[in-house]
């Protein structure tokens, strides 16, 4: 045994056993000793982690950088990455930083022991240097920093793959290689790989990457790495590993219980850490382990035993070197830095993470999930930012950049920043700051943001970002919050009535009771604003405060924004959805014609979709035809008697149509009609095979035709759904309903109702005499096949306001039935198109109406000499769809219409053909103009007040877009896109761009541009797609 009794003994020479060492001697003057197994000094991340990683992962993004030159204007720069030399160079880097580290031992005098160390007691070490020499050292306090090492799995032919150790003695580089794990370990090393050229396939157990990771880097960097050709097996189990004859390792794995196997160069293993304190005999001295293995510490890093303290890997807490680091000088300063360090400690809270992947993720603070969890649904808010770095914009590859902030509270305060895109790495260290700081989405936003980069996307819209830096101001002299003073700003209807305004009653509800002389505490408030970067003017009329922004800032702010988010300006910094919503739209009847009634619904719930989708939600989106039920009996004995299979072929719709008229009138008078069909529908619903086929077969050619009209609206579904699909769940609602005792039999029948009077909504029929279900019954066991099929957390239907009172009813029998269950369930209601029948009363056909407008609007531009569109009948056809779409959503949903043909298809007024126009013009000024379109500008010659009204519409379109979200009312989006449209033809007629200063032009180009990018998005909420450049 040593007759030294050190100060402070270290059990281990990675970077936070180090890095505690030198801070006990080098500056605290203490006598300390470390014991290391190994040669060489650093530990995982020297030697075999973090710092070869990231020269492994510079080459790739060099191999990367070298693919890209090319679209950059450098020619061709072919170069194969030689392995060999580079594991060379990195090696030899690797060797000066381990004899760095020893010299700096040296430096601080730390006596250095080489074997491995087990305790004897508390104060007492023992080193063994061979099998059979060894040596005892004593100390007063001992610090375990062993760290950890990866895990290979207990399977057959487990020991032919390496670990992420043994990846670093790789002299060759694999062709194929099999990366089984998706931690950040296996994520970054399957990213190097593939980037460098090896065929990579990775396996998953689950079907995501990065499970402890937000939401927006996993899914966004799983899409990429796929995209860039990374393999990926989900839920699948690897079960064994073999040499085959010719050198190749096979992979045998499952995937739902079926085998399948894959041939590679080389399997790396990725499953996992574990501390290294197996041989430390710790029982010995009474340490105590957490029920995953690790050393349990406290805050200070004590361990259950006195005097011994324990950090790093083997404690399980935030496994990054910098951790290790920070936790090692804080303890050194604690046990012997005197009075001022006795609570020294490392925060464990909001530790910034990346992940060197391609492309790197940044993480620091909570998730979004782990935010919800710890504060509630109603007070976490999400703001999300997914766009193309600039770098990207000269290559036809596109890889992603996604931004989101987790905040809470009313004051907004940041508590998650995740980053994933090119340069992630670099920018999240600052962010770390700001968010241990505690700094709110307002400070994000005042910090005025570096342009042009990829980190001025974590700041908010203009207008909001005035709104706040004046509530702020307005707070300090009332008893009002600024969230809530945001909430009462107008935007005044007219621009000289200034550009934002709030009532005194608005500012400080209480004001209403206080008696005071409101006009003059109004002018009191406006002489203690002072002067800032935001605010120009500030005056009073009556009760109302008006504010005046200073223009420049304001234009190259709103300017700015739009440039930057381009086709996600107006949602791009709104809070993030976090739900799978499920929407159920346009379901027309297979048994009837797809008329013009079903046209509400559809592009409704198109809207619908859309903009839940731009917000973040996951979205499924159902066509639930009315397949199913005694008119579909009806259909078939109608088809039995006229049907002609040529005419089925030719049109379906129509055939089918024509054949249900037929069979209807034939029912009124002939009451053995009606019998016949409750027979058929009795079969199908007893699974008759004949029954079932011929239904399936027209239920078939019916989608299809459907498809094309849907095909010319750019409606789109996930799921072809129907009442057919459920009849396998209408006796488990009815075994629910008799569970909670809600089945009750009608008097003086067979049938069965639930009872909803209490609730105002009557007696609610569920089951027919002869057994059979009804509408509510399938409607009720959708909801259970929706739930077990395509779990969501909401529920839209999206259906006429005829359906109200049925759909409260439907809706509350669910929650009486499933009492447990969290059901959100919303109908979206609207009213009725008048004036769509033709002159013997008959319904139009959808299609017909679509080819009516495009033929009008074809013969319109046949017969207009400045008519400059290439193709005419699909210009004639984008403008009809347009003109419906537009006459539709300009009125509020809930209210019918009045149907105009004259008025759809003017090119005057406030009409689809109209609002096209107007992005044609802007367009135009475009081709003829061809200016780089850039913020790179000056803004100040944007004065005139036509300039100005445009910028201050432009800045208006995110609150749309929040509030429609809201309403989920289309109209609102329609009315400021006329709004937008009126001032751009204002501005189009004071600005012009032709013959004017190079500064004057690209000033008004981009004010052009942005108008046109705005009108653009909003026409997409709206289901527009095809926006015309030529007409």
């Amino acid at each position: 045994m040593s007759k030294v009794v050190y100060d402070y003994l270290v059990i281990g020479g990675g970077s936070g056993g180090l890095a505690s060492a030198r801070r006990a001697s080098g500056i605290h003057g203490a006598k300390v000793a470390l014991v290391e197994v190994q040669q060489r000094l650093g530990g995982t991340c020297v030697n075999v982690g973090c710092v070869p990683k990231k020269v492994m992962w510079n080459a790739a993004s060099i191999a990367e950088s070298l693919r890209d030159a090319k679209q950059y204007g450098f020619g061709d720069h072919e170069a194969n990455f030689d392995w060999q030399f580079f594991k060379q160079k990195r090696d030899a880097y690797i060797k000066r930083l381990n004899g760095i580290y020893q010299r700096n031992l040296e430096n601080d005098k730390i006596e250095r022991f080489e074997g491995f160390a087990s305790f004897v007691n508390k104060n007492t070490v023992r080193v063994q240097t061979s099998d059979t020499e060894s040596f005892e050292l004593q100390a007063k306090k001992i610090l375990i920093a062993t760290g950890g090492h990866p895990i290979i799995p207990d399977i057959p032919g487990a020991h032919l793959g390496i670990d992420s150790d043994a990846f670093f003695d790789l002299e060759q580089q694999p062709k194929r290689v099999a990366v089984i794990g998706t931690g950040y370990i296996g994520i970054e090393l399957a990213g190097i790989f593939n980037t460098l050229g090896t065929k990579t396939t990775v396996f998953s157990r689950t079907k995501h990457i990065l499970r402890s990771f937000d939401t927006i880097i996993r899914d966004n960097l799983l899409k990429e790495m796929q995209t860039v050709g990374v393999d990926f097996a989900f839920d699948s189990s690897v079960k064994s590993l073999v040499r085959e004859e010719n050198g190749a390792i096979r992979v045998d794995y499952e995937i739902d219980g079926k085998p399948h196997s894959l041939e590679v160069d080389t399997v790396l293993w990725a499953v996992g850490r574990v501390p290294n304190i197996k041989k430390l005999n710790l029982e010995a001295v009474d340490v105590q382990l957490t029920d995953k293995g690790h050393i349990a510490v406290d805050e200070y890093q004590n361990t259950s035993t006195q005097d011994i303290y324990a950090l790093g890997d083997a404690i399980g807490k935030s496994e990054l070197t910098p951790v290790a680091i920070a936790a090692g000088r804080k303890l050194s300063d604690r046990l012997f830095g005197g009075e001022q360090f006795k609570e020294s400690k490392l925060d464990y809270e909001n530790i910034p993470t990346v992940v060197f992947s391609h492309p790197t993720a940044g993480t620091v603070g909570l998730t979004e999930d782990q935010a919800r969890e710890r504060y509630g649904d109603e007070n976490v808010k999400v703001y999300t930012s997914k766009f193309i770095n600039m770098y990207f914009s000269m290559l036809e590859h596109k890889e992603p950049t996604a931004y989101k902030l987790v905040v809470t509270g009313p004051e907004e305060k940041v508590v998650g920043v995740h980053l994933l895109g090119r340069g992630s790495d670099e920018i999240l260290q600052g962010f770390g700051v700001a968010v241990r700081m505690g700094a709110t989405k307002a400070n994000f936003d005042a910090c005025v943001a570096i342009h042009p980069t990829a980190a001025e996307e974590l700041v908010t819209s203009p207008m909001l970002k005035f709104k706040q830096a004046i509530a702020e101001q307005l707070s300090k002299h009332v008893s009002t919050c600024p969230n809530k003073i945001i909430k009462g700003f107008k935007i005044p209807n007219k621009r000289k009535q200034g550009d934002l305004s709030i009532s005194m009653f608005d500012l400080d509800p209480s004001l209403k009771k206080s008696g005071q002389q409101l006009p003059l505490q109004a002018q009191a408030i406006i002489t203690k604003i002072d002067a800032n970067q935001y605010i120009d003017k500030v005056t009073v009329d009556g009760l109302k405060l008006s504010f005046q922004f200073k223009q420049k800032e304001f234009t190259q702010q709103v300017l700015t924004q739009v440039f930057q988010q381009r086709s996600r300006y107006g949602w791009a910094d709104l809070p993030a959805g976090n739900k799978t919503v499920l929407i159920d739209y346009s379901s027309p009847n297979i048994a009837k014609k797809f008329h013009v009634g079903h046209l509400r619904s559809t592009i409704i719930g198109n809207f619908v979709r859309r903009i839940h989708e731009e917000l973040g939600y996951k979205v499924i989106g159902m066509n639930y035809l009315g397949d199913w039920g005694k008119q579909y009996g009806l259909l078939a004995v109608g088809y039995e008697k006229y049907g002609n299979e040529v005419e089925l072929e030719r049109d379906p719709i129509r055939h089918l149509y024509d054949v249900y008229v037929k069979i209807n009138a034939d029912a009124k008078d002939d009451e053995s009609v009606h019998v016949q069909a409750n027979q058929y529908f009795k079969r199908m619903e007893e699974d008759d095979p004949e029954a079932l086929s011929g239904w399936n077969r027209l239920r078939e050619m019916s989608i299809r035709s459907y498809e094309e009209v849907y095909k010319r609206l750019d409606v789109k579904f996930d799921v072809y759904s129907g009442e057919s699909e459920v009849k396998d769940y209408v006796p488990q609602v009815y075994s629910l309903l008799e569970q909670h005792n809600l089945l009750q039999q009608a008097p003086d029948s067979k049938a069965y109702v639930v009872d909803l009077t209490e609730h105002g909504l009557g007696k609610v029929p569920v089951k027919r005499s002869d057994g059979t279900s009804l509408y509510v019954t399938r409607d009720l066991a959708s909801i259970l096949m929706r739930r077990e099929r395509y779990p969501f957390q909401k529920a839209i239907y999206v259906v006429g306001n005829d359906q109200e009172f049925y759909f409260k009813q439907v809706f509350q029998i669910a929650k009486m039935m499933l009492p447990d269950a969290d059901l959100e369930l919303e109908h979206v209601g609207f009213g009725l198109i008048k004036g769509m029948s033709t002159r013997r009363g008959e319904v139009v056909f959808l299609e017909d109406l679509l080819n009516k407008v495009q033929r009008m609007n074809k013969n319109y531009m046949e017969n207009n000499e400045k008519c400059q569109a290439e193709n005419i009948e699909e210009v004639a056809d984008t403008l009809g769809v347009s003109a419906i779409m537009i006459q539709d959503m300009k009125t509020k949903r809930a209210l019918g219409y009045d149907f105009s043909w004259d008025r759809m298809i003017s090119r005057e007024g406030y009409t689809g053909v109209r609002v096209q126009y107007a992005h044609v013009k802007a367009c135009g000024i475009e081709r003829n103009f061809p200016l780089a379109i850039s913020p790179d500008c000056d803004f100040s010659i944007l004065k005139e007040p036509e300039a100005f009204n445009l910028v201050h519409t432009i800045s208006q379109f995110p609150d749309i877009v929040e509030r429609a979200f809201d309403t989920l009312e289309p109209s609102m989006i329609t009315a400021y896109l006329f709004d937008l449209m009126t001032a751009t033809n204002g501005a189009y007629k004071r600005l012009q761009v032709v013959r004017q200063s190079p500064e004057v032009a690209k000033a008004r180009m981009l004010l052009f541009w942005s108008a046109r990018t705005t009108l653009r998005n909003g026409l997409y909420l709206l289901g527009i797609n095809k926006v015309l450049e030529k007409m």
